[in-house]
């Protein structure tokens, strides 16, 4: 009898540490969905960097380089340096949640685009493209390739959170 129980025990232990271990990971990378508007977003994450390296490109060179419809996104803003040998470059885009994978692709798209081109010619531009850093959050997306990746986590984040 005494063996039942513990063995029950053990048994509803077991299960307890799996639902755990399975569940638990769901509330902690949760996607932020944010009300922030799109110039507060952007203002914090420019505001993180030095801004002369990162220009505001043209709506038509963002559909360009892109290859983006902007009819599937609420805003989008691209940041980059006019200097050709340089990576470095911001793209920030505010989207229907929708629309979320779709975003996804097109910034893993952009990050492989670039990496093919200056592996031709840049290693150290094509590396630094590689470490780039995408973050697609339930509304909010960015891409980043620069020095202050740290900066700009924090920066991009915390403007989703809304301080």
């Amino acid at each position: 009898m005494k063996l039942n129980q513990t063995m029950c025990r053990l048994i509803k232990g077991a299960l307890v540490v799996c639902l755990l271990v399975f569940w638990a990971p769901s509330f902690f990378n949760q996607k932020i969905s944010s009300t922030t508007t799109f110039s507060k977003v952007e203002e914090k994450v420019i505001g993180a960097i030095d801004d002369t390296n990162y220009p505001r490109q043209s709506t038509q060179k963002i559909r360009r380089l892109l290859n983006i419809d902007t009819n599937d996104v609420i805003n989008i803003g691209l940041y980059r340096s006019n200097d050709a040998l340089s990576p470095n470059e911001i793209v920030l885009i505010e989207f229907d949640p929708a629309n979320g994978q779709k975003i996804e692709e097109i910034l893993n798209a952009r990050q492989q685009s670039q990496f093919d081109i200056y592996s031709g010619y840049a290693p150290e531009a094509a590396a630094a493209v590689e470490k780039g850093w995408i973050d697609v959050e339930e509304n909010y997306a960015i891409f980043y390739v620069g020095q202050e990746t740290e900066q700009v986590k924090n920066a991009f984040i915390s403007a989703l959170k809304g301080a």
